[in-house]
């Protein structure tokens, strides 16, 4: 019996490690890509936005002229 309370109280231990390492993974893999997206949507805000107002000059120009 105490063989046996001993063992699952390892196994427990074990699992309780691995679980806690697995939310500390899923965190940080959570905030790295809230990270990217957020870099990415910056930058790609950034890249589009002159485009898209030049595409808008281009075609009111287009229409008034």
């Amino acid at each position: 019996l105490c063989a046996h309370f001993h063992h699952s109280y390892i196994g427990k231990f074990i699992v309780n490690a691995i679980v806690e390492k697995i939310e500390t993974g899923v965190k940080q893999l959570f905030a790295a890509c809230y990270v990217l997206a957020i870099s990415l949507s910056l930058t790609h805000r950034r890249v589009n936005l002159p485009g898209g107002t030049h595409e808008k000059d281009i075609a009111h120009t287009s229409q008034s002229g």
